[in-house]
C-alpha cells in the first residue's frame, strides 16, 4: 500500500538523483538488518527476534505519518523513518521463512505455503489499488493505516505465536561469544563460499532488479510523472482517465491477480516443457515485459507488457524455486536464507542506481540496459539448471524433500 509509492514521493519532494542515493542508504542498511536477523534468531529464538522486528516496523510506520503531516511535512524526516521501516521488515524476512519451516512438515508444507502465496498476492493487489488511487490526497492517511496494521501485527505476535526454534543441543565455548562479530562471520562463511549458490544469488538479484523497476526503480517514476493522463482502454469512452500514478497502481494490481489466477493452471501448461527452455523462454519474456514499460506511454501497450512479464516470472520463477530448494542445506537453513534475503536487496540497489541513470540515458537507453541484465540472468540459470540432477545431495541424515521453499512474492517483495 506504501511502500512501492517512497521512490515517487521522494523523487517529487527530493529530486531523481537524490531519491535514487536515498534508496541506496536505505538498502544498504536494510542487508545489514537482514544478516543480523539471521543470527539473532539462533540467539534470541524466533519469536523474541520477531517481535523487535515487528515493533520496529511499527514505529517506521508511525513516524512517517507524523513527519508527513501538514505541521511538520519534512521528507528527510519520512526518508528517516522509511530506512527504519525498511530495516525491519528485512530483519524479520528470514525468520518468517524459518518460522514456516520449524512449525510444518515436508507432507502439509506445500498447503500453507500456497496459503501464505494466496494471501500475499491478494494482499499485494488490493494495497497497490488502495495507496495508488489515495496516495496523491491522502498519503498522511495512507502512512497511519500502515502503522496500524503493522501494530495489530506486533499484538498478534506477542499474542499467538510461542517460540518455534529447535532446541540448541550445544552451546559457544567460552572463547567464542555469540555476540561477537567474528562468531557471526564464522556463521556465513559456508554460505558466501558456495559458488553455485552465490551463481544462484546473482541471478536472483538481476531479476529482482528488473522487477523492483515498477516500485521503486526508473519504470515507476517514469510511468507516474511522463506518463499523460488517459483511460486504460482508448475506445471504450466511457471509462475514466487515469493520471500516472493510478495507471501504475493499476498495472501492478493486474500483475499480482494475473500471478494468482494463472498459477493455478500454469504447471499444468508447462509441465512438458524442460527446465532449460522455461527458463530461457520465460526470462525473455520477462525482459521484453520491462523493456517495452520503459518506452511505451500508451495504458493498453503498457498493460500487454505487464501480462508478457507476468507470464515469463510464472515459467521460470518455480524452475529456480526448485534450485534454491536443492542449494539450500538443512544444517544451515537459516542463514543460507538470510544471505539468499540479500538478493531482494541488491534488486532495490539495482532500482536505485536506475533512477539515476534515468537521469542520463533515454527510456530506449534504459530498455537496453534491462536487456543485458535478463540476458546475463538467463546465462545463469541455464547454467544452474544445466544438470539433471539434483544440485546438491541430501544432507547426512536427512531427506531430500525437506527442503526449504521461497514463494514468488517473497522472492519480489520489496521492503
Amino acid at each position: 500500500m506504501v511502500i512501492p509509492l517512497m521512490a515517487i514521493y521522494l523523487s517529487a519532494s527530493l529530486g531523481p538523483g537524490t531519491a535514487g542515493l536515498l534508496i541506496l542508504a536505505s538498502v544498504g542498511i536494510a542487508m545489514v538488518a537482514n544478516l543480523a536477523s539471521g543470527h539473532l534468531a539462533d540467539v534470541l529464538g524466533r519469536r523474541r527476534t520477531l517481535i523487535i522486528g515487528a515493533v520496529a516496523m511499527t514505529i517506521g510506520f508511525s513516524g512517517m505519518a507524523l513527519a508527513a503531516a501538514p505541521w511538520y511535512s519534512s521528507p528527510w524526516a519520512v526518508f528517516a523513518f522509511y530506512a527504519i521501516q525498511a530495516a525491519a521488515a528485512s530483519f524479520i524476512q528470514p525468520v518468517h521463512e524459518a518460522v514456516i519451516i520449524d512449525v510444518t512438515i515436508p507432507e502439509n508444507r506445500n498447503v500453507v505455503y500456497t496459503i501464505n502465496f494466496w494471501s500475499l498476492n491478494m494482499a499485494l493487489a488490493a494495497g497497490a489499488l488502495l495507496g495508488g488511487f489515495l496516495y496523491e490526497n491522502h498519503i498522511v492517511e495512507l502512512f497511519v493505516g500502515a502503522s496500524t496494521l503493522a501494530l495489530c501485527a506486533t499484538l498478534l505476535t506477542i499474542r499467538f505465536l510461542p517460540e518455534t526454534a529447535p532446541p540448541r543441543e550445544h552451546t559457544n565455548p567460552p572463547d567464542s561469544p555469540r555476540w561477537a562479530p567474528r562468531a557471526i562471520a564464522q556463521g556465513y562463511a559456508i554460505a558466501f563460499k558456495d559458488r553455485r549458490f552465490l551463481a544462484l544469488c546473482l541471478a536472483m538479484t538481476l531479476i529482482l532488479g528488473l522487477e523492483a523497476q515498477r516500485t521503486t526503480g526508473y519504470v515507476a517514476v517514469r510511468i507516474a510523472e511522463q506518463v499523460p493522463d488517459q483511460p486504460i482502454l482508448p475506445f471504450l469512452g466511457w471509462l475514466p482517465e487515469l493520471s500516472g500514478v493510478q495507471l501504475l497502481a493499476t498495472l501492478q494490481a493486474l500483475n499480482t491477480l494475473s500471478v494468482v489466477l494463472l498459477a493455478l493452471v500454469s504447471e499444468r501448461l508447462l509441465r512438458r516443457l524442460n527446465n532449460h527452455a522455461r527458463v530461457l523462454i520465460g526470462v525473455a519474456l520477462f525482459t521484453v515485459g520491462c523493456a517495452v514499460l520503459a518506452t511505451s506511454n500508451v495504458a493498453a501497450i503498457l498493460m500487454v507488457a505487464i501480462l508478457t512479464l507476468t507470464v515469463g516470472e510464472l515459467m521460470h520463477i518455480p524452475v529456480m524455486q526448485s534450485v534454491l530448494a536443492g542449494a539450500v542445506p538443512e544444517e544451515s537453513r537459516t542463514k543460507y536464507m538470510a544471505v539468499f534475503q540479500l538478493t531482494i536487496r541488491g534488486g532495490m540497489i539495482v532500482a536505485s542506481v536506475s533512477l539515476t541513470l534515468g537521469e542520463v540515458f533515454s527510456p530506449f537507453g534504459m530498455a537496453g540496459l534491462y536487456v543485458s541484465l535478463g540476458l546475463v540472468a538467463a546465462i545463469l540459470y541455464h547454467s544452474l539448471t544445466s544438470s539433471t540432477g539434483p544440485v546438491r545431495p541430501p544432507a547426512r541424515g536427512h531427506r531430500a524433500g525437506d527442503r526449504t521453499r521461497t514463494s514468488r512474492k517473497e522472492l519480489a517483495r520489496t521492503s
